[in-house]
This record gives C-alpha cells, sequence and structure tokens, in this order.
C-alpha cells in the first residue's frame, strides 16, 4: 500500500482488518505458515476491492497496484503500475501453467517472503526454490511488459 495514492479508497489499515477478520480463525504452526494464509488473503482483498470499484466511479481507470516495492523481485521501472484485476488475470495463467510458481509469486509479493521462507513453506529445497524463481520472475516480466 505504500506506493498507492494517499486517496486510495482501501487504507492500509482497512487492508489489515479485512485480512485479519479472514484469517483470525486459523490456527498457525509457524511465523511462515502465518505469512503464506496471511498472503493469500491478501491477495484476495486487494482483488475483490478491485473488483468491487465500478469503473464509471474511478473516471474509467482501473485499480493500480504500484510495483516499486517489487522491483528486487521483477525488476520492474520505477514508478511502474499495473492494474490490480490484470495483474490477477497474470496470476490466474501462471496458476494454470503452475501452481507451485503462482504460490511462489503470491508469497513473495503479498506476504514479503525471502526466498528461505518460501522454500520453507513450499518445502523445497533453497536452490531449487532460488532456480524456480528466476524462471518465473522472467515469465511474469514478459507478460508484464507492455505490447510494442
Amino acid at each position: 500500500m505504500a506506493g498507492q495514492p494517499s486517496d486510495h479508497t482501501l487504507q492500509p489499515a482497512a487492508l489489515v482488518h479485512e485480512v485479519y477478520v479472514r484469517i483470525a480463525a486459523y490456527e498457525y504452526t509457524d511465523r511462515e505458515h502465518f505469512l503464506a494464509v496471511a498472503s493469500k488473503a491478501m491477495r484476495r482483498v486487494l482483488v475483490d476491492h478491485a473488483r468491487r470499484e465500478p469503473a464509471d466511479k474511478r473516471d474509467g481507470s482501473a485499480t493500480r497496484l504500484a510495483l516499486d516495492g517489487y522491483m528486487d523481485r521483477l525488476e520492474a521501472r520505477p514508478g511502474r503500475t499495473i492494474d490490480v484485476i490484470a495483474f490477477e488475470e497474470i496470476m490466474e495463467q501462471l496458476h494454470a501453467r503452475s501452481p507451485e510458481s503462482a504460490r511462489l509469486v503470491e508469497l513473495r509479493f503479498f506476504g514479503g517472503l525471502t526466498n528461505r521462507e518460501c522454500a520453507h513453506v513450499l518445502g523445497i529445497p533453497l536452490r531449487t526454490l532460488e532456480s524456480h524463481w528466476h524462471a518465473t520472475r522472467a515469465w511474469l516480466a514478459a507478460q508484464l511488459r507492455p505490447e510494442e
């Protein structure tokens, strides 16, 4: 939420509250498990919010997600944003291709987990995860490139 405009209709406190409401009933085995559940809930809240916002209320513009915080994860340009619904469609394509890759992106982007934490959550060796992340990041970057 740090990259969002101050008048964004979903404020950080509201986002955290909504995520908490969705995950409060779970029992967590460790920090990574908590962050994994929270990252999935965060993604769902953001997408649900974007889908509820009628286009005419937004002057026809889409709800945007700033990619600045993900530059190290995706090599995005500073100031770059993407439509939340468009990103969700890309995530659905990725899930169809590789559910594990989609889970990895979810953990990294929405949960803020490190590679080591993701490897623990996914139950795979760190080197395998790093190789997998490299390929996934390249695929995502290609999907996010504007068509030329």
